[in-house]
């Protein structure tokens, strides 16, 4: 669409501090996903800002278990939803916050439910770039839906949104996370998930990380990594994350002879220690709302590729590049061949070119893609929606 632009995230000069804020974050998710890592990403951020924030996830989630600073309210509810519902009516009551911030579309419609009748400015996100199931629901309840992607914003406008309650704020990666990321503990790691890698001195490892479901195409990374390892004994391929087609991978995997030369490390807290070791990130998503994988493993100085889905063209052709030129390499979702042939070449790639690309591509990702900035935009769409409100008493 000719009228999303990057250079100001459609949200107006960054705020700053204009006066503090109560926001109330809810997210519905049981499990860990890119979601729960921005609402972290997002509270923690918000509090820093000197921002009084509630957080309210089902009981037993990651979300609601996670180490966060002192002074931030936290509100589990049960998974019961008649239940959640009034507990979360309560938890807002006693909180009495200026923002109601949506985390996912479970949350909408919970939080919709549970907050009716509640003042305050309800602001709800659009993360991936399915159809929107209840588009009725963010035209009548939300007052603006902020999405991760230029991608989100036109399934959005698709759904019939009015395009003035669509907000562009990039999703953000924390730059003290990455910057802690240790090869030195990777390679270590990477080496204990595939034994037979140890006895090859000159091992290459390719590196992929999301969750096991169908969208994110991990069946044809193994098609296309089984033409890869046929012609290099030395490539490794190592496949991080959880989900429901776990089974079916690892048959897949045996059935194409690779038991060991592909591994399924499952969740691991040691991520960015395995992307700082790796030599390749590779993303075969078939549908992604932006990708921050792949930021973290540009920020790690990886070679990327990447299927031309969804925002993933946000994140390696960002605001500054020339005309045609891409951070990565970019393929066909779903086409083996394609992927095979995009992950040679990147292996072949000289070690001067590599360098500057993953100088550029670390430059990018931190001036476009850093937590910070994404803080600080969804404050801006918060401010915006406040008008020139006064604090509540």
């Amino acid at each position: 669409m000719e009228d999303i632009h990057f250079s100001n995230s459609g949200c107006g000069p960054l705020p700053g501090r204009q006066f503090p804020l109560r926001v109330a974050i809810l997210s519905a998710q049981r499990d860990w996903g890119g979601g729960e890592e921005q609402a972290k990403l997002l509270v923690r951020g918000l509090a820093e800002r000197g921002h009084d924030v509630i957080l309210m996830a089902p009981r037993r989630s990651p979300l609601a278990r996670i180490a966060l600073p002192a002074g931030i309210t936290r509100d589990p509810f049960s998974s019961c939803r008649p239940a959640a519902a009034w507990q979360i009516r309560s938890a807002l009551r006693r909180f009495r916050p200026q923002v109601l911030y949506w985390n996912d579309p479970k949350a909408a419609l919970l939080g919709t439910a549970a907050s009716l009748g509640l003042k305050a400015v309800r602001v709800a996100t659009k993360r991936t770039v399915f159809p929107l199931r209840s588009a009725i629901l963010y035209r009548r309840f939300c007052d603006v839906v902020i999405c991760a992607s230029a991608a989100a914003i036109r399934v959005c406008q698709n759904a019939g949104l009015p395009p003035e309650r669509l907000q562009l704020v990039h999703d953000g990666v924390s730059l003290e996370r990455i910057k802690q990321a240790n090869p030195l503990r990777g390679l270590p790691a990477l080496r204990g998930l595939l034994p037979r890698a140890a006895d090859s001195p000159n091992a290459v490892y390719l590196i992929t990380v999301g969750k096991l479901t169908p969208s994110k195409g991990h069946s044809f990374l193994i098609e296309a990594f089984r033409s890869v390892a046929a012609e290099r004994a030395n490539a490794f391929l190592v496949i991080v994350g959880d989900g429901e087609l776990r089974e079916s991978l690892a048959a897949r995997i045996t059935d194409a002879g690779l038991a060991d030369r592909v591994a399924l490390a499952g969740f691991r807290e040691d991520v960015p220690d395995l992307l700082a070791a790796a030599d390749l990130f590779v993303f075969p998503s078939l549908a992604e709302g932006l990708g921050s994988s792949v930021i973290d493993a540009m920020l790690l100085g990886l070679p990327v590729v990447a299927s031309n889905v969804g925002g993933i063209p946000e994140i390696l052709a960002p605001p500054g590049m020339k005309s045609g030129e891409v951070l990565g390499w970019l393929v066909p979702p779903g086409d083996s061949s394609s992927l095979a042939a995009a992950m040679a070449a990147a292996l072949d790639l000289p070690e001067e070119r590599r360098s500057r690309l993953a100088a550029i591509g670390k430059n990018a990702a931190e001036r476009h893609f850093a937590a910070d900035r994404m803080v600080e935009r969804t404050l801006s769409v918060f401010y915006q929606l406040l008008g020139p409100r006064k604090p509540q008493a």
